[in-house]
């Protein structure tokens, strides 16, 4: 018979997939959308690197202030309140555009200072997030469960990007001829359906966490030793593969819009494309990692992610009639690699980080991760105003750069390892 805290955990494990549908259908709503909107409302191109990049830069270092209030606080306290504070985002950038629509002199570059601490609040909970689901999910499950559930998260992406672009052609094409009320119209969605979110965290059981305070290590000690166990290999060369993807990364939306001349439709299409790739690439991953093992998968996928920075270019030289299709078929094979990314780096960091050190190894890494999306972003958008030029598209030549040092990069995980060796008082050993 099974104990009654084997049956909460279950029951929550069921709550944790309810909830990333719910929260995955507001990010395909409007965090998909923030970047189309920053455009519509004539962000520069500094500034669209910015809005990628600060927030990247910024936020993981609060997860370090995460650490010390799950001592202080329960862990569904400190994801509740940071959900909350994401809805008050939306209602924000509602008033926001609203003011626009109403012709108030607003700058477009202050969408960069709201998406700045609505990433803070995001990054506050994520620690709290994977020691919560670390406990809950059972050790021999793990890799099934993430494969699920990131299947689950791009069913409900999906659904919000449909439900997102549909709403701004009716909007734009049919009602008010304008897309920011469409825009209004989303925001508000969204910060109602982050509420709900909060009723389905509250039914979630929380195990006790009193972590020892022997667990605890600096982020000075950990770039000092940590770094140079295996999983802090791991983490450099992750970090400089974020980094040479962000060169071009969120430039991409800006070629779509401003070059190709995109609708809001076919942009649609772009992200179900990606979202098919991704659901299809999650199915397979765990499959996969099953047949050859997660870190045979997770030095494979560190090389293939640069095809799609590579096949950009191509659009250059085909045919109008032929860009869409070939654009779906760039984001399928982005959507499938990145899934393998996805699904094998959460593996490794749950296969080789010990339960008390994982909220303290997430925020470091997290650090990590955002300082090379910021450095990309930054200096991405300051190469492509460099190389402006009428011979060439700029963001293409960034692109073919991104695309070669994505796999010069990912050739370093051909020298990580899989251990599950503890990082120890006494030395680094090879995981933490």
């Amino acid at each position: 018979m099974k104990s009654q805290e084997i049956v909460l955990k279950e029951k929550s494990v069921i709550l944790s997939l309810k909830e990333v549908v719910f929260g995955s259908i507001v990010s395909g709503l409007c965090d998909n959308y923030i970047s189309p909107y920053a455009i519509t409302i004539k962000i520069s191109t500094i500034g669209l690197g910015l809005l990628n990049g600060i927030p990247n830069a910024i936020s993981p270092w609060i997860q370090l202030l995460s650490r010390k209030l799950i001592f202080k606080f329960k862990r569904k306290q400190l994801i509740n309140a940071s959900i909350f504070i994401q809805s008050l985002f939306y209602f924000a950038l509602t008033i926001f555009t609203i003011l626009i629509l109403l012709k108030w002199n607003i700058s477009s570059h202050l969408i960069i200072l709201f998406f700045t601490v609505y990433s803070l609040f995001i990054s506050l909970a994520a620690p709290s997030w994977a020691s919560l689901l670390g406990d809950i999910v059972e050790k021999r499950k793990i890799n099934y469960y993430f494969s699920f559930r990131n299947s689950l998260a791009v069913l409900g992406g999906l659904f919000g990007i449909v439900l997102g672009g549909i709403i701004l052609d009716v909007f734009k094409f049919q009602i008010f001829h304008n897309a920011l009320v469409g825009f209004v119209v989303i925001f508000l969605i969204g910060a109602i359906l982050n509420i709900f979110r909060i009723f389905l965290i509250n039914k979630i059981y929380e195990p006790i966490f009193n972590p020892p305070l022997e667990t605890y290590f600096s982020f000075k000690s950990f770039i000092q030793r940590g770094l140079k166990t295996n999983f802090g290999k791991f983490v450099i060369f992750n970090s400089l593969l974020l980094f040479s993807t962000n060169l071009s990364g969120p430039y991409y939306n800006l070629y779509i819009f401003r070059d190709l001349r995109f609708s809001y439709s076919q942009f649609l299409v772009m992200l179900v494309a990606s979202s098919l790739g991704f659901f299809v690439g999650y199915y397979i991953a765990r499959k996969i990692i099953e047949l050859i093992g997660n870190i045979k998968v997770l030095q494979i996928v560190g090389l293939l992610v640069s095809l799609p920075a590579l096949l950009w270019p191509i659009t250059l030289f085909l045919p109008f009639n032929w860009i869409l299709f070939f654009v779906i078929l760039i984001n399928i094979i982005g959507g499938i690699v990145w899934s393998f990314h996805g699904i094998s780096t959460t593996n490794f960091f749950y296969n080789n980080v010990t339960e008390p050190k994982r909220d303290l190894c997430s925020a470091y890494s997290n650090i990590f991760y955002g300082i090379g999306i910021f450095l990309g972003s930054l200096i991405g958008g300051f190469l492509i105003n460099l190389f402006e030029n009428p011979y060439f598209n700029s963001i293409m030549i960034i692109s073919l750069i991104s695309g070669f040092l994505r796999f010069i990069f990912g050739l370093g995980f051909l020298g990580v390892k899989e251990t599950n060796k503890i990082f120890t008082k006494d030395k680094p050993q090879e995981g933490l």
